[in-house]
């Protein structure tokens, strides 16, 4: 009796599988990742330095030798790249803050305005950054950790001030950092801002020490 069944068809072969990239070639890929991104901040520092920080993102990729898709990759918008220069600013300041805590002998209530001269400096280093820095520091997740880092070495310092008695106790690590930005802001509108900066710091900072007698 013939064998009346349908043959089968044949399953198609599956497609080679793709030989996985050599462990060389993904640390290479990550390295000049790596290179990359940093070139980009340095640029990028350099260029907010002199044109302020509303430069076109574009001008910032020529200058590093990269192109734009490459600088989007690291860093999708313009905030972005700018929220990560400032955390690394932060991040410099926190460490700051520590070493002064650390200082043998050193004047409480001194190496709180000291610190703060060099938060207004830092904010002041890039024009236009002063204005941005509330709505980078509320939105951008690349500034937490430093910022958190930040906040915490600078209240150390200002706990110490207050147990010394040479600032008042109802001020706020929060009122000083506010201050100190205000400052910064408000020196961008004059020409000479840097030395006027700190004059007004100086006379903002008079408010909240305790006046010795």
């Amino acid at each position: 009796m013939a064998d009346t069944a349908q043959a089968r068809p044949e399953a198609a072969p599956s497609p080679p599988e793709a030989a996985p990239s050599p462990p060389e070639a993904g640390r290479a890929r990550r390295a000049d990742a790596a290179r990359n991104e940093r070139r980009l901040l340095e640029v990028a520092v350099a260029t907010f330095e002199s044109d302020g920080v509303d430069v076109p993102p574009e001008n910032i990729a020529r200058l590093a030798g990269v192109g734009v898709g490459t600088l989007y990759r690291h860093f999708p918008t313009r905030r972005a790249l700018l929220a990560a220069v400032v955390a690394e600013r932060f991040a410099e300041l926190a460490v700051r803050a520590d070493e002064l805590l650390a200082e043998p002998g050193v004047d409480p209530g001194g190496a709180v305005r000291g610190w703060l001269l060099e938060l207004v400096a830092a904010m002041g280093r890039f024009r236009g950054l002063a204005a941005q820095s509330a709505g980078i520091m509320a939105h951008e997740e690349r500034v937490a950790a430093p910022c958190e880092a930040m906040h915490e070495s600078f209240g150390r310092l200002v706990y110490r001030a207050k147990r010394a008695g040479v600032l008042r106790h109802d001020v706020s690590v929060e009122d000083l950092l506010l201050l100190s930005c205000s400052v910064a802001w408000a020196a961008e509108q004059v020409e000479g801002g840097g030395a006027y900066a700190e004059r007004l710091l100086v006379l903002a900072l008079e408010g909240v020490e305790k006046t010795k007698r």
